[in-house]
């Protein structure tokens, strides 16, 4: 961990046709059920290609998000999966890793800091989950006014303007964007907002498929019966679970042959 207690995790290599990587990583291309955050991603995937090659301009990309949906849909998942894909340094953070300790200057410290860890790694993705903690401006005459809307200011200014932030990539995950301070996703900020919806029936069979790979053959094909029933039992769970990351816990469970 670095001083701001962010976590930095480095891309997994992705395979070449020569590496006989027997599983790849989890990438924004095999996501299945995200649809317009998996759209978001390719077009930063492009994006980000023009800008190293110095034929896009940062400001004209769109490379703040603010994801939004219910615990368990993935957000974070999704953002390894784009660390994947884009091949760049994903720094992990909260909100509740900025408020530890409580001192208002020690908490505006880990903020700064933690913007400077993602600049000095760029180009790199910031994810900030619990960004809803931050919470609203509040009335100056109310108890505690002067802390929370240094916190919200401070956010502002560190999203604020694609020269500040170029080379960093931020998302903001929240499971209630109705508690985010309205300018904090006004234009230059976390502008773009997309929730993540429960997984349907198209996406839980792509968990299913990618997570099992050549094991769902495996399944479907053999005459044992109890091969066939340990594969309805798994389906079964992994749509009962209702969410990505239970319906992935579920396959990866119920999938070791």
């Amino acid at each position: 961990e670095k001083p701001s207690g962010a976590e930095i995790i480095k891309p997994e290599p992705l395979p070449d046709e020569s590496s006989g990587q027997a599983k790849p990583p989890v990438t924004v291309e095999t996501l299945s059920g995200y649809g317009a955050a998996q759209r978001w991603a390719l077009d930063l995937k492009l994006d980000l290609g023009d800008y190293c090659t110095g034929d896009l301009e940062w400001s004209q990309m769109s490379t703040k998000l603010l994801l939004s949906g219910p615990p368990g849909t993935g957000k974070t998942s999704f953002a390894r999966a784009l660390c994947n894909t884009l091949q760049t340094p994903l720094v992990v953070t909260s909100v509740s890793t900025w408020l530890e300790g409580g001192h208002l200057n020690d908490v505006i410290t880990k903020m700064s800091c933690t913007f400077a860890e993602a600049r000095a790694q760029a180009p790199s993705i910031l994810f900030i989950d619990e960004i809803d903690g931050i919470g609203k401006r509040v009335d100056p005459n109310r108890d505690y006014a002067d802390y929370w809307n240094t916190i919200v200011n401070k956010t502002l200014e560190l999203l604020d303007g694609a020269v500040k932030s170029e080379g960093v990539i931020v998302i903001g995950a929240t499971n209630r964007p109705e508690h985010i301070d309205d300018a904090i996703r006004r234009s230059g900020r976390l502008e773009t907002h997309i929730e993540i919806p429960k997984p349907d029936i198209l996406a839980l069979a792509g968990i299913i498929a990618h997570h099992l790979g050549e094991d769902i053959d495996v399944l479907t094909q053999s005459a044992a019966p109890t091969e066939r029933q340990r594969l309805d039992k798994l389906v079964g769970e992994a749509f009962a679970a209702e969410t990505f990351e239970g319906s992935v816990e579920a396959v990866q469970e119920g999938g070791q042959l």
